[in-house]
């Protein structure tokens, strides 16, 4: 039976709250904007509890890097030993030891570790980025509702008030404008920017319509292979109304799909005509 304080953290009061470490953000009670994403995939997959991917796990040590530094790093995250050698039962055992001594924390592998300090440099170097950066505080929690259903978001840098931008960093393998323009359709970066603006809006001040004080979404992208090249990108009104209906029609989806108590797989079992698209080459 949980205690108290676990039902706390699962349930964090509505606001903006400092303090909420990225595993117990993963275990507060309310639909994420990732998780929206899932069921847009596959909605009976969107139930299923997913482990750690590797590449989540090296997104969040470049987060950590980039936007809070080394020290929060250290905090959260670990290189893997390039000295052990697991082949052996010795190597093995000290390799057993290494995991438990650090198995609340991230590890990455020296490899890794490099690529995250060479990202971080090409972002500091990025003007547009770098000035982006240069204010406000990162990795916040946002506890909000949409139509009644608790939500929850963290906004990966929150700027001066005055601002009136959000701005989210991106890893990924083409920062170019076409390249990144493939990304924020396939990974849902639409959805995402109106998700996280209106969850800023209500919380501040109370307002998703006009007059709103945050109405900007801006995405620092950079790549994960040298040369490491950086790009900024902001997203335009008519991208982040498409995504605003997409999250909302997502939250009533998911609601429909609790109260019936099922969840609907790709498709029901039918045969499908897979047609050719027209960007098809």
């Amino acid at each position: 039976m949980p205690t108290a304080k676990q039902i706390a953290m699962r349930t964090p009061k509505y606001g903006i709250h400092a303090d909420i470490p990225f595993t117990d953000y993963l275990a507060i009670d309310a639909v994420s904007n990732s998780y929206l994403g899932k069921l847009k995939q596959c909605p009976v997959k969107s139930q299923m509890e997913q482990d750690d991917t590797k590449a989540l796990g090296f997104g969040r040590a470049v987060h950590s890097i980039v936007l809070e530094g080394f020290c929060a790093f250290d905090k959260d995250f670990v290189v893997e030993p390039t000295d052990i050698n697991k082949r052996t039962k010795a190597g093995k055992e000290e390799y057993a030891a290494f995991l438990k001594e650090n198995e609340d924390k991230g590890i990455i592998t020296d490899d890794e570790f490099t690529h995250a300090i060479n990202m971080r440099m090409a972002v500091y170097d990025h003007p547009m980025a770098k000035k982006l950066l240069a204010q406000g505080v990162t990795e916040q929690t946002i506890v909000w509702t949409s139509n009644g259903v608790r939500c929850k978001s963290r906004p990966d840098a929150l700027p001066g008030d005055e601002t009136r931008t959000l701005v989210d960093l991106k890893t990924t393998r083409d920062a170019s404008y076409e390249g990144f323009l493939r990304s924020v359709k396939t990974f849902g970066y639409a959805r995402q920017a109106a998700f996280y603006l209106d969850a800023m809006n209500l919380v501040k001040s109370g307002k998703v319509g006009k007059n709103r004080l945050y109405d900007a979404f801006v995405i620092i992208a950079v790549e994960k292979e040298p040369p490491y090249m950086v790009a900024t990108y902001q997203l335009d009104d008519e991208f982040i109304e498409t995504g605003r209906e997409e999250y909302k029609e997502l939250i009533e989806l998911n609601r429909i799909y609790k109260k019936d108590g099922f969840y609907p797989p790709y498709q029901s079992g039918e045969l499908q005509m897979l047609e050719k698209p027209s960007w098809y080459k």
